[in-house]
């Protein structure tokens, strides 16, 4: 017992030792493509290729659509879009500070953790700096429903904010209203989806430096199921991850505090799934 109260509180003083030593700012691609199912394709240099592997890394990429297929697409681990079938997504921008999306089609659930995001479509435009988001669009209409965070529409003058559902008719018709009980359902649905593409984000950065990963291991003495154990801890508050790294009295790589960030997203997340429930 003694043991499993003090690993996490090892490991993680070990960490801020060794990631001053080992940690390298590894680039980890900007995109990640998870394929749930059916069919779906990317565009890359004018060229619309159908993805054969269930997980796919991309550097870039200038748009992506499903048929009867869905997909998971993670950008600048900094966005999850949940993809459902008959959609299309063209991305315009990535940078560091901001990513711009264009939806053409279809339904995405749009979990926003940090940096800026714009999404546009054919009778509106929304920027957001932290939000979850369901867009959903057909020949008559767009629906946007707001679970988390603020969003400013280009032709509307007030802030949609939770949990609140608008309508776009066209470009200058719309209404605003509640989500009602079973929407509501729908929404928990994707926010506990989220729960689990966090932990991806998370293991990408791990996978980036699994060597130091492994040196910790070897030094503390723990196994895969310890730090499991560990992450545990910390996704439940029960390690203060946050306060020893920033009491470190070392300069640590951007990389640590990438990893507490998405820590950090993965509480906030199980706070947003509790009062769905």
């Amino acid at each position: 017992m003694k043991k499993k109260i003090w690993i996490p509180l090892v490991i993680v003083a070990v960490l801020i030792i060794f990631a001053f030593i080992f940690f390298q700012e590894k680039e980890i691609d900007n995109i990640y493509i998870k394929v749930k199912s059916g069919e779906v394709s990317v565009l890359r240099d004018d060229k619309w290729i159908t993805l054969s592997n269930e997980e796919t890394n991309f550097e870039n990429i200038d748009a992506i659509k499903t048929e009867e297929g869905e997909a998971t697409l993670i950008i600048k681990q900094s966005l999850i879009t949940t993809i459902k079938p008959n959609t299309q997504i063209n991305i315009n921008k990535i940078s560091d500070n901001q990513i711009e999306l264009e939806q053409q089609s279809g339904t995405t659930w749009n979990k926003l953790i940090q940096s800026k995001l714009i999404i546009e479509t054919k009778f509106t435009s929304f920027s957001t700096t932290k939000s979850s988001t369901l867009i959903e669009i057909n020949q008559t209409a767009e629906k946007f429903t707001i679970v988390e965070g603020n969003i400013s529409f280009q032709n509307v003058q007030e802030s949609i904010v939770p949990i609140e559902k608008i309508i776009f008719y066209n470009e200058n018709e719309q209404t605003i209203s509640q989500i009602n009980d079973a929407e509501k359902n729908i929404m928990l649905s994707f926010v506990q989806e989220d729960l689990n593409n966090l932990k991806i984000i998370r293991e990408r950065y791990f996978d980036a430096n699994q060597n130091t990963i492994s040196t910790i291991q070897k030094l503390t003495g723990t196994s895969d199921e310890d730090l499991e154990l560990t992450l545990q801890d910390i996704d439940e508050g029960k390690v203060d991850d946050r306060k020893k790294i920033e009491e470190s009295p070392i300069s640590l790589p951007k990389t640590i505090y990438d990893v507490l960030n998405v820590n950090d997203a993965i509480k906030e997340q199980k706070t947003l799934i509790q009062s769905l429930e």
